[in-house]
């Protein structure tokens, strides 16, 4: 199981709603989104979830490891 920063809405499936993003601002442009975590989130080994953590997640989905 993991969280996301932000999620469907289970009812309706439509509605964004807040997950480990507690809340976010988009610039008018909507070239820019900045999310505010959710404070007290930690990890199963008790590490607390970091902005640091958020971007090594997006820096590998966007450029994967290399297969062995």
């Amino acid at each position: 199981m993991y969280d996301t920063l932000i999620r469907r809405h289970p009812k309706d499936g439509q509605t964004i709603v807040p997950d480990l993003a507690e809340r976010w601002e988009i610039t008018p442009d909507g070239k820019k989104y900045t999310f505010h975590l959710r404070k007290g989130v930690k990890f199963h080994d008790g590490a607390d979830f970091t902005a640091d953590d958020v971007k090594a997640t997006y820096e590998r989905i966007c450029r994967p490891p290399k297969a062995w």
